[in-house]
């Protein structure tokens, strides 16, 4: 695999727009009515699920490539050792930069409490900068303030499965692909929707991705290529259509399904897989492709970046009312859109050009680098 997958970063683009739809109470206090009643039909929690589908397939076929070439336990040493700093240079200095930039808001540009207090939001800086979100999350939830950061909760795991699943990969060795199927087997059989220490713990998505890398790696793929290949184009953007509208309907209130996130996991795996043939199948139509590349390329920056820059149009709004620079005439729902249009784009832009993309191929190169050095090693 080179370059970029773009139904890979399609899915992205579908699976952020549909977050930045389940957080939209974050910024509407009191959602539109007609916005409230089509969220608690469909919603977008399954944004995550299908991100984290992505991230175990990618990371994963990169480093079993690298594995595979390298068989010295020595070698496999240093390689998992250039994939975590690779992936730290890739993930945490944009994180960093968004909880700095909460913070600031916090004690600077919070006179409406949308940002909350400082003491929960130190502490969750501290969750997301040590990587135990996700269990802070679950012991804070409809218990008390988490902060601003607690989308943070989904990288916090992803942190723990990329320090973890390599290990496994590692002394697990050729047992390791049966090892991650008793394990996705024995998360997809679990019941998790009435307990939140389970739900922030969903680790199946991540290790159905992994297994499809495994399955790229195999000599089952050509075979089985071949025969996805030759589905019709049609067929695959109408399992699209259908898959995103099911997971939307999952992810709202309106559909009470015992395995909800196992099903979340299944079908997201299944789309990743489908886009990993490569082969232009998603969209059909160039101007909402090139819009969904440009969400997708970007994803990671408007996840971090969305909730912050909720909070400050909430704090605009604010502050404009309370000095009576809101004119009655405007209606502050449509004002706010039209804040976040313009806003959002801004600061994602700058966080990706300025701070995530350079120290991104900065990793990349070190990581190269690392290569490099092991195959002179090897001879």
């Amino acid at each position: 695999m080179s370059g970029k997958i773009e139904d890979i970063e399609i899915l992205r683009g579908y699976s952020i727009m549909a977050v930045l739809l389940q957080h939209m109470d974050n910024l509407f206090p009191n959602l539109p009515p007609a916005l409230l009643q089509f969220k608690q039909q469909f919603a977008g929690g399954f944004g995550v699920d299908m991100f984290l589908a992505i991230s175990g397939y990618l990371v994963a076929y990169s480093l079993l490539a690298q594995l595979n070439k390298h068989r010295n336990f020595t070698q496999q040493k240093q390689l998992l050792k250039a994939f975590w700093l690779r992936r730290a240079w890739r993930l945490w200095p944009a994180a960093w930069l968004w909880l700095t930039i909460i913070l600031l808001c916090v004690t600077g540009f919070n006179h409406s409490g949308a940002f909350g207090t400082l003491q929960a939001n130190l502490d969750a800086t501290l969750a997301g900068f040590f990587h135990y979100a996700n269990f802070r999350f679950a012991h804070t939830f409809m218990q008390s303030e988490y902060g601003a950061s607690f989308v943070f909760w989904s990288l916090s795991l992803e942190e723990q499965c990329y320090f973890i699943l390599p290990l496994l990969l590692l002394i697990f060795r050729r047992y390791a692909p049966v090892f991650l199927v008793a394990l996705a087997i024995a998360q997809l059989l679990t019941p998790r929707i009435y307990s939140l220490s389970l739900i922030t713990l969903r680790t199946d998505g991540v290790i159905l991705g992994v297994l499809i890398a495994y399955l790229h790696h195999s000599n089952y793929w050509p075979v089985l290529r071949d025969k996805l290949l030759q589905l019709p184009q049609w067929f695959n953007q109408l399992t699209l259509f259908c898959a995103i509208a099911l997971l939307a309907a999952l992810s709202g209130e309106a559909l009470a399904v015992t395995y909800k996130y196992s099903w979340l996991a299944l079908i997201s795996a299944y789309l990743v897989l489908i886009a990993t043939l490569n082969s232009n199948t998603f969209i059909p139509y160039l101007p909402l492709k090139k819009i969904l590349l440009w969400l997708g390329q970007h994803a990671y920056s408007i996840y971090l970046a969305h909730i912050p820059v909720y909070f400050a149009i909430r704090e605009i709004l604010f502050r404009l009312a309370e000095k009576n620079l809101l004119p009655t005439t405007i209606n502050s729902n449509w004002l706010a859109l039209v804040l976040l249009c313009v806003l959002l784009p801004a600061a994602v832009i700058g966080s990706y050009a300025l701070v995530e993309n350079p120290l991104r191929r900065y990793g990349r190169r070190y990581s190269e680098q690392q290569l490099k050095e092991i195959r002179l090693c090897n001879g």
